[in-house]
């Protein structure tokens, strides 16, 4: 059979599946070798097409080939080029049934181009190589992995590194073997893929890694090992140091620790493990913490690379780090010349110290004119830098440790230990004054340094709109560029984009429609047609959900505007109450007032045109002046034009209630009485709030088996006190109940823009929001800000807002929560003692985690707002401390240790800290068991006595400094 009847054929009927395994394979492969070059040119084109055609079957011109995307592959590789070919192969999937089909195939195509003469092609194998995708481990494209494999193998030079390609020839342990023991050239992809993101997970299974170390042991006759250990220990090391997945790490260190590296080849790396305490997680710091102590603890370690560790460790805040570090270093200051090189001699620098029993072999007795052992003063230094740690115990072992040599330094070291004792805690001042021995003490000693006071409130920003149709248009190009869609929606910059679509819709349509059109032609998706008003029955507008689609309605209402004829455009052809209809659905809450509001400005701007949005705040707040409102229902009036029904509404709830009353009236005039009265009935509309458990069962799945489990949640519920019939879905705004059996949550992309639907009912907009909080991927921390500007009074829900905010599992979100209560702080707005009543009784209830609640406080304190922090603390503490034979709470000695940090600064301001006596610390403080938890009880208790000027605790235990405990 020629060829030509052969792609016939493969175009002209379906290729027989049961054929055998080749599939054809083999018929086209003996044709493909005795095609001539002049052949093979003309029918190039063809084969393009073909291919073409397997991946674009799915339109509607184009008909699904026929032909076996097996042979069509063989096809590929006998006609096209060397540039073409690695493409045209990419774009086929061959689903081959098998691996002896698959194989069929990857063979068919070597030997076609072997008898081309392209199999040597370094291009070819580079861009095959190149074009390995992930996703190729699969079936379908797994033919593609096995053929760039095959002609890597047969180049001479050393192979490409392309990191997918690598990971997927990692995966089959048996080829890897049968590959490096073929080309051991290719041991340097095995080096250059440990520091790809990804390699590390694949070591974290341990067939790969047993492969990898018995390889480095495998050394065939009159030649090195297929891989060579210390280039393997390097390269790990390498990738511990560069990788910062902790999927990844996991993988590398379990290779590092069966890998075992000696003391010599510890010595010989000792800078790349300095390195991993420096700035590895904490769990690849600790490995390579104790590689440098073991090496210390046969002599072998320097002194400089001691204090290099020392000062790495000390510096970052893990406590299990911190305290091995000190662990180390008390042997190893009292282990004989252990730390000092030999160039440096007793006298220059050092300290001399005689301990008992600690003289070197052969030296002599202590006390007979040589030294026990010889500290370096820098290793000291280094030392002092842990009393920077902000856990005042360990402040306490670093002080302990570096007592004993005190006496011994000289007067620069002291100077720079009086400067390090600085920072640390006022309690801690007398064990300090006897490290520094009086001497150059700093300021911090003599008396405490008073907190800055909290930052001032920003006041609020006026809403600046567009100045003209083009500014506008560029504004929206930028936001279409860079728009996320995770991301929480930006409140201002939605509110000006409303408000100038409107405006100059209104004023000049083609002009603004010309300025939109460049953008628009990008939009290749945008439907043609002008959105319809939203009638009953009808589902448009409810599908659109984010702030793209919902200003796309815009966009088309423009659109379809500048192309009418202008005598007509500002004739509405629809009523405004007819604009937007929506049924009662369930679980959509807040987020539906928002979408109604914006969905009615997108039908509005074509059916019902209006000359001014009125509802655009004043303020970045979400605040509306009344002067503001009337101007604009002037402008409405004097166009002869109906207000839209839910922009109306919102407009009047953005207005302070205090002077709504001749915006009722304007009202009155411009939208008749009927208009006024539901305007009224929203103003009047009030509920009170309540925290209520909710209890619901869980289930997962154990083992295969399905397992039931109560999880508690704390939520706040809104109870209606107003009578007044409200219009949907405004009503349910003030109505909250307790969920079902589940808690349906929606339009998050809008939470932040919540807030300003009740700029002066935030306790409304509070209960809404907590409920969905928990579901934000992003964004939590825009929305607690926001809800913290607005105005109006906290309450319940808002405090559990900002409980949940404390909480949240992300870093931004705690931030932001703790800036929040700042800006709360600073109105004047925010009930301490009940946010820490409600602290601790989520606490108790195991439904926050308090080392996260510690560091948002914490930072909170750092901002000058300690004696709020304390205020918390000190109504948290009651609920949280457990009973005298009781077990306490995870992390509760980190909450009692800011309390003390919280009163010391409190103390220092002259603020009063309270004459009352923290219910259960003294039973805390009276446990004999030693602990950390009674350790920071008995520093509160004795700050608190002094501060009271009483008895420390009823127990009778004096108030006892850390130092004496």
């Amino acid at each position: 059979m020629e060829f030509q009847d052969l792609l016939e054929a493969m175009k002209g009927r379906p290729w027989p599946r049961s054929g055998g395994p080749s599939g054809g394979v083999e018929q086209t492969v003996q044709i493909m070798l005795h095609l001539a070059e002049a052949e093979r040119r003309s029918l190039a084109a063809e084969v393009a097409a073909l291919v073409r055609a397997h991946t674009r079957w799915w339109q509607e011109d184009t008909p699904r080939p026929k032909a076996s995307e097996s042979a069509t592959a063989v096809a590929v590789a006998g006609t096209l080029t060397v540039a073409r070919l690695p493409g045209a192969l990419r774009r086929l999937s061959v689903d081959a049934p098998s691996r002896r089909a698959r194989q069929a195939v990857v063979t068919g195509i070597v030997q076609v181009l072997q008898a081309r003469g392209l199999i040597d092609d370094p291009r070819l194998a580079a861009e095959l190589v190149r074009r390995v995708r992930d996703w190729d481990r699969w079936d379908s494209g797994r033919w593609y992995f096995e053929l760039a494999r095959e002609v890597l193998l047969r180049q001479p030079g050393p192979p490409p590194v392309e990191v997918a390609y690598v990971q997927l020839w990692l995966q089959d342990h048996r080829q890897v073997e049968a590959d490096l023991r073929a080309r051991p050239q290719w041991s340097a992809l095995v080096m250059e893929a440990l520091a790809s993101r990804g390699t590390g997970q694949l070591l974290d299974g341990p067939d790969l890694r047993a492969l990898l170390i018995r390889l480095t042991g495998d050394r065939p006759p009159g030649r090195p090992a297929l891989l060579e250990r210390s280039e393997l220990l390097d390269a790990c090391i390498g990738a511990l140091q560069s990788t910062d997945r902790k999927v990844d790490l996991h993988g590398l260190l379990a290779l590092h620790e069966q890998l075992n590296p000696s003391l010599d080849e510890v010595h010989s790396r000792v800078g790349q493990y300095v390195s991993l305490i420096a700035g590895a997680p904490a769990f690849v710091a600790t490995v390579a913490q104790q590689r440098l102590r073991a090496l210390d603890e046969v002599g072998r370690l320097d002194a400089s690379v001691v204090e290099q560790a020392t000062t790495a460790v000390l510096v970052r805040p893990e406590k299990g780090l911190f305290r091995a570090q000190l662990s180390w270093l008390r042997p190893a200051l009292r282990r004989p010349g252990s730390v000092v090189p030999e160039s440096v001699a007793p006298g220059a620098g050092v300290l001399e110290s005689v301990v008992p029993g600690a003289g070197a072999p052969g030296a002599g007795a202590p006390g007979e004119g040589m030294p026990a052992f010889v500290v370096p003063e820098s290793l000291i230094l280094a030392v002092a830098v842990g009393l920077g740690h902000p856990d005042p115990a360990l402040q306490k072992q670093v002080l302990n440790l570096l007592i004993p040599y005190a006496a011994d330094l000289s007067a620069p070291a002291r100077a720079e230990l009086a400067v390090a004792v600085g920072a640390i805690a006022p309690d801690l001042r007398p064990l300090a004054a006897a490290l520094t021995g009086g001497e150059h003490s700093p300021p911090a000693l003599e008396a405490a340094p008073l907190p800055a006071p909290p930052p001032a409130v920003q006041p609020a920003q006026s809403l600046e709109l567009f100045a003209d149709a083009e500014i506008l248009a560029e504004e929206l190009a930028i936001f279409y560029q860079r728009w996320d869609s995770n991301g929480q929606v930006d409140f201002p910059q939605v509110e000006r984009f409303l408000a100038g679509l409107v405006a100059f819709s209104w004023q000049d349509p083609e002009r603004l429609q010309a300025a939109l059109d460049p953008m628009m032609k990008r939009m290749t998706w945008l439907p043609e047609g002008p959105p319809q008003p939203q009638l009953p029955g009808r589902d448009e507008f409810v599908r659109y959900t984010s702030v793209l689609d919902l200003l796309v309605l815009c966009l088309r209402s423009v659109r379809a505007l500048a192309a009418g004829p202008p005598e007509l455009r500002r004739q509405p052809e629809v009523a405004p109450e007819e604009l937007f209809h929506l049924e009662n659905k369930h679980g959509v809450r807040a987020g539906d007032v928002i979408l109604r509001r914006v969905a009615e400005v997108g039908a509005g701007i074509l059916w019902s045109p209006v000359p001014v949005l009125l509802a655009t705040p004043s303020t970045d707040e979400g605040v509306l002046e009344a002067a503001h409102l009337l101007s604009r229902l002037g402008l409405v009036e004097a166009a002869g034009c109906r207000p839209w029904p839910d922009d109306l509404r919102q407009a009047y709830l953005r207005v302070r209630p205090a002077d709504r009353g001749p915006v009722l009236e304007a009202v009155r005039r411009v939208a008749g009485e009927q208009s006024a009265s539901g305007l009224a009935a929203l103003g009047s509309a009030g509920s009170r709030t309540s925290l209520q458990l909710w209890t619901r069962q869980t289930r997962y799945a154990v083992h295969y088996f399905d397992k039931n489990e109560s999880r508690s949640d704390l939520l706040a519920v809104l109870h209606p006190t107003h009578s007044a019939e409200l219009p949907q879905p405004w009503a349910r705004l003030w109505r909250l109940p307790m969920p079902g059996a589940k808690m349906f949550f929606y339009d998050t992309a809008w939470l932040s823009c919540w807030p300003a639907i009740l700029p002066f009912d935030r306790e409304v907009t509070a209960a809404h929001l907590h409920r969905e909080l928990a579901e934000l991927n992003r964004g939590a921390d825009e929305v607690v800000l926001a809800h913290a500007r607005v105005p109006g009074p906290i309450g319940p829900a808002g405090l559990l807002l900002y409980c949940r905010a404390l909480d949240s599992a992300r870093a931004e979100t705690r931030v932001a929560a703790a800036e929040a209560l700042a800006v709360l702080l600073g109105r004047d707005e925010l009930d301490s003692p009940a946010l820490g009543h409600l602290l601790g009784r989520l606490a108790v209830e195991r439904q926050v985690k308090l080392n996260r609640v510690v560091d948002a406080l914490r930072g909170l304190g750092e901002a000058g707002a300690w004696p709020t922090v304390w205020a918390i603390l000190a109504s948290a503490l009651p609920q949280c401390l457990p009973a005298p034979a009781g077990e306490p709470l995870a992390r509760l000695a980190d909450v009692v240790a800011l309390a003390v940090e919280a009163a010391q600064h409190t103390q220092a301001t002259g603020e009063l800290l309270g004459h009352c006596p923290v219910d259960g610390l003294a039973e805390v403080a009276a446990r004999k068991s030693a602990s950390r938890l009674r350790t920071e009880a008995r520093r509160l208790s004795g700050i608190l006595a002094e501060a009271n000027k009483g008895p420390a605790d009823p127990a009778g235990l004096p108030g006892l400094a850390i130092g004496q405990v």
